[in-house]
């Protein structure tokens, strides 16, 4: 067992082997035990609204699309860190 905790997780969507809906829906089911969850983050080439609408439904706070601005990625990943304090 890790008791090494991230404060947020960037996880891409498009993986080998497994997608990162699989890796989320597998991180929330352990996180129940918990009673906390971790921020996550999906990135993705797919930009359709029904992609963000599944990203959000397997368990990600926030989609981004490809290309992203390293900018907008920062503040977004600071609101989050500042949600959880």
């Amino acid at each position: 067992m890790f008791t090494w905790k991230p404060t947020v997780i960037l996880c891409d969507i498009g993986m080998p082997q497994e997608d990162g809906y699989d890796f989320i829906r597998q991180l929330r089911e352990r996180e129940i035990n918990t009673g906390s969850q971790i921020p996550a983050i999906a990135v993705t080439a797919f930009t359709r609204e029904e992609d963000k609408l599944k990203a959000i439904a397997s368990g990600y706070q926030i989609h981004f699309s490809k290309p992203i601005e390293p900018t907008q990625l920062a503040a977004v990943v600071a609101s989050l860190v500042e949600k959880i304090k």
